[in-house]
Parts: structure tokens; sequence; C-alpha cells
């Protein structure tokens, strides 16, 4: 199929082809020049293949700047020309207010969500959001958060909207749990963002953070190495986010690669309870194979060191090893140091896994349905530092189920391979 493909798209770059007209409909708050930009884009073509490609990628960023429900392309040849084009734009646009319910479940609780959307407020992308969450657990505290947001793009601008400028207030006052280490983690305040495209697959962030942040026991039985920790805290944090994802699908990426890097400092010393710096990286790397088979590589890492020698990393910014997202087959927080059966926190950490994605046995029975499941077995690795000797590992194998286009559950048995002492296998593997 691939081959096939492959060879269409030779033939279609092979016909010439220019666009003649550009035409969008559906435009009612939405002003005409915040498209603009945007539109003039399908004229830098030369063939069909480049028209038809080009004409994908602008209808997808129309609909990522929130003005529009749904954007419809339509391409017809231009009358009385050879070579010309012609394409319509039919849009519909958003709503001027939206809301949603939805529920979150973890393997500790669960969290119900409300959000209120204003897009689009002036016309030009414009959009205020507000989102509470709430969950009742099992312990004396509950876990509550509430976001506000408001965003700006710019994508109007002659000289930098190419480059898909946005900048946004982000308002917060949330509480969050460590379950391993028994404390809260309440965080209030608020911070300014500009987000910027230099391609179509590379984004950059920059982000400044003044926050409060308090820590405090779940429960009594908190060991003393954490409760130096309690108290509040004045976060001055400045970040750099760098995101690069060309992977032709989310869930089940069978081509890609996917690189985000985060780098953070409070560089304001004087303004400040918390003084240090650190960088982590997540690097996704899909290899298509036959039979509908992909190879997965992957490898994240973090490091993490205090600025000022009399104000130590708080424990809650320090790295934590073991569950899904680091490392399979362990608990969370279940590799590294422990005291009294709590992770004491890490300050560098490193993992890698290799995946093998299979389609469901016996999946033509299944029609399009079976498109929503995939099989896989892994190994990962990783440890607390730069040893080898000590490095953790673990494999399995497991099912994965697509939820959306942005989400999955997956089902594995993983068994430890390597394992140091103090370290806290999973239960259920």
């Amino acid at each position: 199929m691939s081959s096939r493909n492959e060879g269409l798209r030779e033939r279609l770059g092979s016909y010439k082809a220019y666009v003649s007209k550009v035409t969008i409909n559906g435009l009612d708050r939405t002003k005409d020049d915040y498209v603009h930009n945007v539109l003039k884009e399908c004229f830098d073509i030369s063939n069909v293949r480049d028209l038809v490609e080009k004409v994908k990628e602008v209808r997808e960023t129309l609909l990522s700047i929130g003005a529009f429900k749904d954007v419809r392309a339509k391409i017809d040849v231009t009358p009385g020309t050879k070579y010309g084009y012609v394409v319509d734009f039919n849009c519909t646009e958003q709503r001027r207010i939206k809301g949603n319910v939805s529920t979150e479940m973890n393997q500790y609780e669960m969290v119900s969500k409300a959000e209120i959307l204003l897009p689009n407020l002036q016309g030009r992308g414009e959009s205020l959001s507000f989102e509470y969450a709430y969950s009742n657990s099992n312990n004396s505290r509950r876990n509550i958060g509430l976001n506000v947001k408001l965003q700006k793009p710019f994508l109007h601008r002659s000289v930098i909207g190419k480059y898909r400028p946005t900048t946004f207030l982000h308002l917060f006052n949330n509480t969050s749990k460590s379950y391993s280490n028994s404390y809260t983690n309440h965080t209030a305040g608020g911070t300014i963002n500009l987000v910027f495209n230099s391609s179509h697959y590379l984004q950059h962030t920059l982000q400044y953070e003044l926050s409060f942040r308090e820590l405090a026991g779940i429960n009594r039985q908190v060991p003393l190495f954490v409760r130096h920790h309690f108290g509040p805290r004045l976060a001055s944090i400045v970040r750099y986010i760098m995101k690069y994802d060309d992977r032709t699908d989310r869930v089940f990426p069978r081509t890609g690669t996917m690189l985000w890097t985060t780098l953070e400092s409070s560089i304001f010393r004087k303004l400040g309870d918390i003084h240090y710096m650190s960088i982590t990286s997540h690097m996704e790397r899909n290899l298509p194979l036959f039979w509908n088979m992909s190879l997965q590589m992957t490898a994240r890492g973090g490091f993490i060191r205090e600025l000022s020698p009399e104000k130590p990393v708080p424990i809650n910014s320090l790295f934590t090893m073991g569950g899904p997202y680091s490392l399979r087959g362990f608990e969370f927080g279940g590799v590294g140091p422990q005291i009294e059966g709590h992770s004491t926190g890490t300050h560098m950490f490193w993992a890698t896994g290799l995946h093998l994605w299979t389609p469901l046995p016996y999946s033509s029975y299944f029609y399009k349905f079976a498109r929503f499941f995939r099989t896989h077995a892994f190994i990962n690795c990783g440890n607390v530092d730069s040893s080898l000797d000590t490095m953790r590992s673990a494999m399995g194998i497991g099912l994965a189920v697509a939820l959306g286009q942005f989400a999955r559950i997956e089902l594995n048995f993983t068994r430890p391979i390597h394992i140091q002492k103090g370290d806290q296998a999973a239960k259920d593997h």
C-alpha cells in the first residue's frame, strides 16, 4: 500500500499547477485579515501534489486557530486555463460560548472537570476559558483546581504571522498529591507565555511563572525528611520549551519523530525562595515495518541542580523514577533512594525503551473496529544516575486501545529483569 501511495505522489508531482484564486466562506465574527496570511500559503505551489498537501496544511491551520468548528476545502480547475486551480474553503464558526464536562480516572482517584470557553472574542482568535477540577478522594484533603486562560494569537501580522505567534496569560490555583511521599502541593499563581513556530513541525514556548507553592502532609505518617520541605515558597521561574513533532498519528504512530525539551531556571535570585536550574527531554522515533507493524524507540532524561547551596531543591521539584511514564514494572517513585518506603527524589534520571507495535491478531475479521487496538511487546531500562552497573530494566507485552486521536489505554503484563535493593516492583506485575 505504501509503495502504491508513493507512486501516486510521484505522478501528481509531475503535473504542473498554480492557484489562480482562493476564497473563504462562512466568516461572520472572524476578521478577514486574521485568515489572510494563512490563505496566501495556497499560492506557494508548483504541481498538483504540492497543491493537495498545501490545502490540507492550510485547513489544519484554520482548525487550530480556535475560530472554526469545521473547515471544508474544495479544489476545482480554473475555466479557460491549462494548469490553473481554484481553492474554496467553507467554514463553520464556533459558537460564542462552549461548555464541556468530563471525568478522568487514575489509579488513585476520579477527577471531574467542567470547562467554559469563550472563543474568537474579537474576531482574531482571542479566547477566554475557565476550567474547574474536583476530586473527592479518600484522604482528608480534596484535590481541586481552577484555571483561567486568556489567549491572543497574531496570525494577521504580515511580518511575524508566518511564525504563528500566540500570547496567553494563565492563572491557576491547583492542589496535587504525591501518594508516594504523603504530601500535597498547593500552587497558586500565573504564567505569561509566548508561543511561536519556526517551521510546520517545530514549536517554541517562552514562559515566565510567578507562583506560591506550599507543601503539606496528606496524613500523620510523613517521614521527617519530607517534613523539612513543608511550608510556603515563592517561585519565580523562566522556562523555554521546544516541541518537534512530525508523527503521522499521535496515538499509534508508524512513522515520524517527536522531541520535547524543557529548560527552566530561577534566574531572578532576589525574587523567590526556589533557586535551581533543570533540563528534561523526551524523544520518540517510529519506524514502519512489514505487515503493518512498527518499531518505536524512546529515550528520556533529566538533570537538576541548585543555584544556591543554602536553598536546596524542594522535594516536589526533584525527579521520581518508576511507573508507566518513566520505567514500567516499578511503582511510582519506586526506583532509587528510599527512606521508610518513601522516595527521596533524585537530581537526575534517564530511561530508554523499545516497543514493537503490531495489529490485533485476526484484525481482518473486525474490519474498521480493529484500527482502535494494537498489541505490543516492549523492553525498557533506566537509572537514577549515570551508572550502568545498577541499571534497572523490565520487559512485557500488552494491549492498547485508542481513545479518540490524543489518548490511549494500555493493559500490560510487565516483568522486571534487573532490580536493585530497595526498589519497589509493581505489585500487579
